[in-house]
């Protein structure tokens, strides 16, 4: 190509190497007809190929300029006349990189420059000195490429979640859970979690047991919080009933292992681990899905997305691709599937999932591989992908149980609101049974409490491998029992998650009834703990033998500790201490005591105080043999005993005849002062086995006898009935059976204890104190008296609050006391004022804005802490300030003067210089007619005046003296220290000269200076 313009004498070039055209700007002449690659070679002699491609040519004539291309630049000859323009310019990406090396360079500079003199100032190395002021440059510098140059903004794109389960538990192996009555559960894992990928969005399923048998759940929660608070959240539930659908979230059995492996395709390094050339690496992962599997999916997750980025920071699309392949174990020939293919651009977490079907049944070999090379460190990619998990899938029905069970299926979706570890899925389960209703004398299917009712389920119920008929319970005895649990308010709620016998749970819930089970060997029914009239059986020395008697002689402990799910309180785990009857003073010695299916406080303080009753009203176990097969006490009935071994004065003997209400006895009775009595047993006919026990007084006194008179009317014994004689009124000693075993010969070997009738009386008497789930004592700071008060600063003013009649305040609390604090009361008035005006700081601010005042009002100010308890502190000391008086000094007018011109005033005025003195507005004028000493008495004229000379008219003249002022006035409304002069109104020729000779300006610092 030819040039453009002939050879010429000279050319002028300009040369611009920065980036500012005028840092290093030169201008050098070169001579006409040379090429533009020779004159940029003399420009820049160093110059690389990566510079030369940032430089800028331009040939500028007076018809215009034009840009000479890079590929020209060898082949074009500038001529005579052409003004040649070189400069840098930043290419696509890299001026934050020039600008970078600016600022490298200048904070270097500046620590070779002043870096010997700060090592000296400062005592310290010079290496030191130059490293701190190369620092405070380059944060400098790099505020200033933040600013000039702001990175790559991130595209609003919507953000993904993961959920990786909840915190319910599994029981693998373990019972089926059974629930009692009502409570608050944490479910069972049934199912376990697994995950499902819709889209790039993921969901997890999982199903929840509650119990075998029918239950209604309410008040689902996750954790503590309601699930209608959340949007992701699906469930179907099944109370448990025979014949309930099948649960259609969790359709087929699902096995997923949880991988978390990264699928990684590296490019080859040395030793160093550097990247070297050569082909990428092939990593194919391997897993093995469960037995028997129909069905396989992959699951794949992107944990930072997949994305890249271009030289300018702006993101664009990133490719993955992920082969799956599988065969049958053993089996030689891989089977590709797919290949997962993906273009993304996000920098957001998420799934994919590929699922497939096998060509039949079996255990299987899956691989994946990366297909793509990662990227090279360094780099903008992003493109991490891990293998997530591998399922299985079976087309069975995942629940398998021969019962019906109380579900809960449950499909949450990963959302803001539910991500990683989600809390416990909860809900309040109530058993539906049968339940006896009194009013309709029947047995009603309901939710229930009852004891009898958990009772009916116990032996009922699906759980049990042998269920047991209704012909098989006594059910009156049982409903008679429900009404009775209904007037004591008994109550069993119970979750039963361990193994335990079917035996163990039906006394664990008797017990809760205060009964015991049993059965007569046709019927289930229960022994009821209860007083009662009825009198089974008597028994003494004459009609039993081998008596034995036992006491127990123990040290009781302080109190009970029973630990509970608290109903009033969410049930949560809590424990409460039930005092020994009568203890005074401090609980020292506790014992555990269990009282299982109890969730209410106060019936665990009456059940506790019950427990504690029976152990000091049944002191004694007594042990004795009845002869003959043929019995009619059984266990839980009440027997007369008659024992002189454990009560000295009890006799029994047999009647030998009856005349009227004379009996005689067949051996002589020593009957002891105190009024005497016999108790027998009354029998209605012939069928009667148990008859009625009764007791008459006897006419005789001390002596001995072998007649005695009944007094008053009623049955008497007949001949051969056996008797027992004692003082009235504990003339025999009433015992419960509690067991029965068999004895040689035949006979019975009967286990008692004191009926105690007084246990119910006391029982039925106690009023629990009011429950608040606290424990321990109140700790010294619900009543200590907080520290005084301090306040850390106060700050008035436009220096201090950017507010000319600002106020701030920062209190903190005082030291030496244990009172927690919740607020400070803070005090304010003007000085010299009588009433304080209040205002309340939170101790989490611990400061406050006061407003109401002016610049330059003098303000008091006293604080003082409050507790969290409301108590307060004592005042600190009163502190005063002055609004604006903690800014800069403000500068003195050191100059006025004022001549009075025709019907004007003209005033100049300087006013003081000094680094330590606050910046001005300019100055207030004052005046008023008259001599006055005080710069409040005159009348503002103007503020601020910015300009000296300054004219005004006012005020008007007399020809009188009149008072002028001027005072410096900050940007907060301050005023300086003024300067007043007395002038005379009369105009003055030589004044009118003078200033017109006079000039006015400002020097150097910047103050006012007048002249003539």
């Amino acid at each position: 190509m030819t040039a453009l313009v002939p050879a010429a004498p000279t050319a002028p070039v300009t040369v611009m190497p920065g980036l500012d055209p005028a840092t290093g700007r030169r201008v050098m002449t070169v001579a006409a007809g040379r090429t533009i690659l020779d004159i940029v070679r003399e420009a820049f002699p160093r110059a690389d190929e990566r510079l030369l491609g940032s430089l800028r040519v331009v040939l500028v004539t007076p018809h215009g300029s034009l840009v000479a291309e890079r590929s020209s630049w060898a082949t074009w000859r500038v001529r005579a006349g052409v003004h040649l323009v070189i400069r840098v310019v930043p290419q696509s990406g890299q001026l934050s990189s020039i600008l970078q090396i600016v600022v490298l360079v200048f904070a270097f500079a500046l620590a070779w420059y002043f870096g010997p003199g700060l090592a000296t100032a400062l005592g310290i190395t010079e290496t030191t000195a130059k490293g701190a002021i190369m620092a405070g440059a380059m944060f400098a510098g790099q505020a200033l490429l933040a600013a000039l140059i702001p990175p790559p903004k991130a595209d609003e794109e919507p953000k993904r979640y993961s959920i990786s389960g909840t915190q319910n538990r599994s029981n693998p192996g373990g019972p089926l859970p059974v629930l009692y009555g009502r409570l608050r559960i944490w479910p069972l894992y049934f199912a376990p979690p697994y995950t499902e990928v819709v889209g790039d969005q993921q969901y997890i399923r999982f199903v929840l047991v509650i119990s075998v048998g029918r239950v209604s759940m309410t008040d689902w929660r996750v954790g503590d919080t309601p699930i209608s608070e959340y949007d992701g959240i699906e469930m179907e539930t099944r109370e448990g009933v025979a014949g309930d659908d099948p649960i259609t979230f969790y359709p087929e059995q699902v096995v997923e292992e949880q991988l978390s492996l990264e699928l990684r395709r590296p490019l080859p390094r040395d030793d160093a681990g550097k990247v070297i050339d050569g082909d990428p690496i092939d990593k194919p992962e391997v897993r093995y899905t469960a037995s028997d599997a129909a069905s396989a999916c992959v699951v794949l997750a992107y944990p930072s997305g997949l994305s890249d980025w271009n030289k300018t920071g702006k993101k664009r699309r990133m490719i993955s691709q992920v082969r799956i392949r599988w065969r049958a174990v053993g089996a030689g020939t891989w089977t590709e599937e797919t290949t997962i293919d993906l273009s993304r651009s996000t920098t957001q977490p998420f799934f994919v999932a590929h699922r497939w079907a096998f060509p039949a049944r079996g255990s299987y070999e899956v691989e994946c591989m990366r297909m793509i090379r990662e990227a090279k460190d360094g780099g903008r990619a992003i493109d991490k992908v891990m293998w997530a998990a591998l399922q299985t899938f079976r087309p069975e029905s995942p629940i398998n149980a021969p019962v019906p069970l109380a579900l809960a299926a449950v499909r949450v979706k990963a959302t803001y609101q539910l991500n990683g570890q989600l809390g416990a899925f909860n809900c309040i389960a109530a058993r539906i049974a049968p339940d006896w209703d009194a009013g309709a004398e029947a047995w009603v299917t309901r939710e229930t409490r009852s004891p009898a009712a958990a009772y009916r389920v116990g032996l009922q119920g699906p759980q049990r491998a042998y269920p047991v008929t209704d012909g098989g319970i006594d059910l009156a005895a049982v409903a008679d029992w429900a009404a009775w649990c209904a007037a004591k308010n008994l109550r069993y709620d119970r979750w039963v998650t361990e193994e335990i016998s079917a035996r163990d749970a039906l006394i664990e819930i008797a017990a809760a009834g205060r009964a015991s089970p049993r059965h007569d060997g046709l019927r289930w029914g229960v022994v009821i703990d209860r007083p009662t009239d009825v009198v089974v059986d008597h028994i003494g020395p004459r009609v039993s033998s081998g008596f034995r008697w036992r006491r127990n002689y123990v040290r009781f402990p302080d109190a009970f500790r029973i630990s509970f799910l608290d109903e009033t309180n969410k049930w949560q785990s809590s424990e409460r201490l039930v005092p020994w009857p009568g203890h005074i003073g401090d609980i020292v010695v506790t014992e555990d005591l269990a009282i299982p299916g109890k969730t209410h406080p106060d019936e665990i303080w009456i059940e506790a105080r019950r427990r504690q009753y029976e152990l000091i009203h049944r002191p004694e176990t007594l042990q004795t043999e009845t002869p003959g097969a043929v019995r009619v006490v059984t266990r839980g009935d009440q027997i007369a005993v008659s024992q002189v071994t454990v009560q000295r004065v009890h006799r029994d003997a047999r009647v030998k005849g009856v005349a009227g209400r004379r009996v005689w006895l067949d051996e002589d009775v020593a009957i002891e002062a105190g009024g005497w009595a016999m108790r027998w047993r009354v029998f209605a006919d012939e069928e009667d086995a148990i008859g009625s026990s009764v007791a008459a007084t006897l006419a005789e006194g001390a002596g001995t006898h072998r007649a005695v008179t009944l007094t008053g009317a009623g049955p008497v014994p007949r001949a051969g009935d056996y008797v027992h004689l004692g003082p009235a009124g504990s003339e025999t000693r009433m015992c419960r059976a509690t067991g029965l075993e068999r004895a040689e010969g035949n006979g019975v070997i009967l286990h008692l204890v004191d009926a105690a009738p007084e246990i119910d009386a006391a029982t039925d008497a106690e009023v629990p104190p009011e429950w608040t789930g606290r424990v321990g004592s109140p700790i010294g700071s619900v009543t200590a008296v907080p520290a005084a008060a301090v306040f850390r600063t106060v700050a008035t003013g436009l220096a201090g609050t950017d507010d000319p009649n600002g106020l701030d305040v920062e209190v903190a609390p005082g030291i030496g006391s244990a009172a927690i604090v919740g607020s400070f009361e803070l005090q304010h008035r003007l000085a010299g004022a009588t009433d304080w005006l209040v205002r309340t700081i939170a101790a989490a601010s611990g400061s406050a804005s006061v407003p109401g005042y002016l610049a330059g009002d003098a303000v008091e100010l006293r604080v003082r802490a409050v507790s969290i308890y409301a108590i307060p502190g004592p005042w600190s000391a009163t502190v005063s300030v002055v609004i604006g008086a903690d800014g800069d000094p403000l500068p003195a007018v050191t100059s006025l003067s004022v001549n009075r011109i025709t019907d004007a005033w003209s005033l100049v005025w300087s006013v003081e210089a000094g680094e330590d003195l606050a910046e001005i507005e300019g100055v207030a004028v004052r005046a008023r007619g008259g001599t006055w000493t005080s710069f409040d008495d005159l009348s503002a004229l103007a503020s601020p005046v910015t300009t000296s000379p300054w004219v005004t008219a006012e005020p008007p003249s007399d020809g009188g003296i009149y008072t002028f002022g001027a005072a410096a006035v900050a940007s907060d409304g301050r005023l300086g220290t003024a300067l007043l002069v007395q002038v005379s109104g009369t105009a003055s020729a030589d004044e009118i000269v003078g200033l017109d000779d006079g000039e006015v300006l400002a020097d150097d610092d910047g103050a006012w200076i007048s002249g003539g």
